[in-house]
Order: structure tokens, then C-alpha cells, then sequence
């Protein structure tokens, strides 16, 4: 399994435990007409687009995704502190954010 397939599937047990939205796979049209394959969106957080989360960097990939209103972030998929606890990833999240008009779940709320 690649790291982006690990991140991803890493970040929909954290967004099925958290009840945020998810979106994946996520790919970006550059302008160039290139695309990039991020691991997922979650778009509740980060910008008014949502956070897009990936495993590699790119400075074209996040600029254009930065200049199109999402907030960017890499990381790479655990491999230490398995199972997933989604406990584990809400610090990161209110790091980022809620971004969305919609009610922040009551975790959010306590964390904040």
C-alpha cells in the first residue's frame, strides 16, 4: 500500500470517529494542466475551501491550492501508533481550525 493510500485511509477512521466530513481521493487541476493527488480533503477545517492533506510536498502544488482558498498540509500516514485514535489527531485539528458555518461538534468545542 503507497503512504498517500496509508495517510488516506488513516484520516477516514479519524473522520468516521470524529463525524467531520471527508473527501478522497482529492486531486488538484494545476494550471499547467497537471494534476496533484492529495490524500484527502476535510472540508471543515484549515480555510474556506478545507485542508487538503497530502505526503509530499509541493511548493507549485501549494501555492496554486493556497491561491484557490484551501489550506495545505503534508504528512505521512502513522506506522508507529497503530490502531488509528482519533483522540490522537484532535490537537492537529484545532490547530488548523474550524473553517465551516456549520455548528462545531461538541469535541471541537471542548478543546478550544
Amino acid at each position: 500500500m503507497s503512504e498517500l493510500q496509508l495517510l488516506r485511509d488513516q484520516w477516514q477512521i479519524v473522520a468516521n470517529a470524529l463525524s467531520i466530513k471527508f473527501v478522497a481521493p482529492f486531486v488538484l487541476k494545476l494550471r499547467d494542466g497537471t494534476e496533484w493527488e492529495f490524500a484527502c480533503l476535510l472540508p471543515q477545517f484549515g480555510n474556506e475551501q478545507g485542508m487538503l492533506i497530502g505526503t509530499e510536498y509541493s511548493a507549485n502544488a501549494f501555492s496554486e491550492a493556497l491561491e484557490s482558498g484551501y489550506a495545505v498540509s503534508s504528512m505521512l500516514a502513522e506506522h508507529h501508533h497503530l490502531p488509528i485514535n482519533a483522540e490522537n489527531y484532535i490537537e492537529c485539528l484545532v490547530e488548523w481550525g474550524w473553517a465551516s458555518s456549520e455548528t462545531e461538534p461538541e469535541w471541537y468545542a471542548n478543546a478550544t
